[in-house]
């Protein structure tokens, strides 16, 4: 039974290492953003200094797969009436 604590105490700690590390991987990345956020002209550091990098990280995945949604849609659209005499 020792033996089954110890290896779930490591799991856990692993898992909320793993979490720790998803919750911050990428904050170095935007160190010269955080300091002087107001220079960048897009406001990214700002951004990501108030919703944290995988709130953002999450909105601009959607945004792209929203894109590509629409792309596919005006693709299929496109080809069928280009190809017709």
């Amino acid at each position: 039974s020792g033996v089954v604590d110890e290896a779930v105490e490591a799991n856990l700690r692993d898992e909320s290492v793993l979490e720790w590390w998803k919750k911050t991987n990428g904050l170095h990345t935007v160190l010269e953003w955080c300091t002087n956020y107001k220079k960048h002209p897009a406001g990214w550091g700002a951004l990501l200094m108030i919703h944290g990098v995988p709130e953002v990280c999450g909105r601009m995945r959607n945004k792209v797969e929203t894109n590509a949604m629409y792309s596919a849609l005006f693709l299929s659209a496109t080809i069928p009436s280009t190809m017709s005499p």
